[in-house]
């Protein structure tokens, strides 16, 4: 096998990991961001359904500290809007990702039928 081939090779085993090792990192934080907005979704209709002058607390720490029900449905929805924006970005870098991810693998296409040699060593060396 010639060795700008392996070398080569080598390279796109290299980026193929980088890049699908980044696309389940980015997959695995947009599956967080929808649990998040989730909760804070469902915690915002409960608060709905609390009659307003429920005594209600917000947890600090280790201690509950007492906050109006207003405010608190406030920061649910700011919450909510601010995961969205992350939810946004994370997107965009998933897409990214999948990208990069087919380059890599039509580079690797691309290298294997160039070098059918290089081809029939891998193949060889995995059966």
């Amino acid at each position: 096998m010639e060795a700008e081939s392996q070398k080569a090779f080598e390279e796109l085993k290299k980026r193929m990991f980088e890049a699908t090792s980044k696309l389940r990192q980015t997959q695995a934080q947009i599956t967080v961001a929808n649990r998040s907005i989730k909760k804070a979704v469902l915690t915002g209709q409960e608060l709905q359904q609390v009659p307003e002058n429920t005594r209600t607390y917000h947890s600090l720490g280790k201690m509950f500290v007492l906050e109006p029900r207003n405010n608190l449905l406030i920061e649910q929805a700011g919450m909510v809007r601010e995961v969205e924006q992350d939810l946004e970005k994370l997107k965009k870098a998933q897409e990214y990702h999948e990208k990069e991810l087919k380059e890599v693998e039509s580079a690797f296409k691309e290298l294997l039928s160039s070098s059918p040699a290089l081809a029939r060593e891998i193949l060889a060396a995995q059966g």
